[in-house]
């Protein structure tokens, strides 16, 4: 799959491209971001809780966590430090109300959901049944004026089921 997802064009990869990107995307994307990101527009804060029956847990912000983890590591995993941005990125075009449309998306949901998952799980959170998301976002400030003030936009997400293990 990943032989055909990078092969020149050809007629087994026209015939098999939308079983190939079903196969390959998110996982597999061959994206440059890794190596050369685009610079950072917008401030993130990912944050999440999670509820077992009727008991609600406080917002836990994944991307402070993730700073914090980064802040002083001189050799620091690009990947590890994009996860969320990625998670994000991948969420963004989404319409993620009423969830996936088809199996590509599908697969961005159920990462999104995993990653989740694992990191309220590595912060003590355990047998819980749903998830939610909110994403606060703020532009960075023009750089011909970086006091400016910029306001926090917020998106929430609807709880999301976690499968029982």
């Amino acid at each position: 799959m990943v032989f055909l997802a990078i092969a020149p064009p050809n007629v087994i990869k026209d015939h098999s491209m939308q079983q190939v990107q079903w196969w390959i995307y998110p996982w597999f994307e061959q994206g440059w971001k890794m190596f050369a990101p685009e610079p950072v527009s917008t401030n993130r804060a990912f944050e999440v809780r999670v509820r077992n029956g009727t008991k609600v847990s406080r917002w836990e912000n994944l991307t402070a966590a993730d700073d914090a983890e980064i802040r002083g590591d001189l050799i620091t995993s690009r990947q590890h430090a994009n996860v969320l941005r990625r998670v994000w990125d991948g969420m963004e075009s989404l319409d993620k109300k009423k969830g996936p449309r088809n199996p590509g998306e599908a697969i961005r949901f159920t990462y999104a959901r995993n990653v989740v998952v694992q990191r309220m799980e590595a912060l003590g959170y355990e047998n819980f049944s749903k998830i939610q998301i909110r994403v606060r976002l703020q532009k960075v400030p023009p750089h011909n004026n970086v006091n400016a003030e910029q306001p926090w936009q917020t998106m929430m997400l609807p709880w999301w089921g976690v499968p029982a293990k």
